[in-house]
């Protein structure tokens, strides 16, 4: 990844978009970061939790702890991409940590 796509990618992970995009209208998904197909967010409820940060597609969706990285679960994910989720997440995660305690007030 060259040095300017790696910026961008911390750039757009310091932008938390708060729209609602809930089905029920009630609970924000903060967008953190999108990366090919991939929408990082959190759930606006669950500040309570260690920092975490949630990753879907059209295919899927998996849960990832921040400190330290780790697999939490996961649903229509193939093992490669959860993987390679895994890997980006560790590289990125001092943005989605920060993020995460922008967003919740940690």
């Amino acid at each position: 990844m060259t040095f300017a796509r790696h910026r961008n990618l911390a750039l757009q992970a310091a932008h938390i978009d708060t729209t609602p995009v809930s089905s029920d209208g009630h609970t924000e998904m903060p967008t953190v970061l999108r990366h090919g197909p991939w929408r990082f967010f959190f759930y606006s409820n669950e500040g309570s939790e260690p920092p975490h940060i949630h990753v879907e597609s059209s295919t899927g969706i998996a849960k990832f702890w921040l400190v330290p990285v780790a697999l939490v679960g996961s649903r229509g994910i193939s093992p490669r991409d959860l993987l390679r989720l895994e890997r980006f997440i560790d590289e990125h995660s001092l943005d989605l940590t920060r993020a995460w305690n922008e967003y919740f007030g940690s």
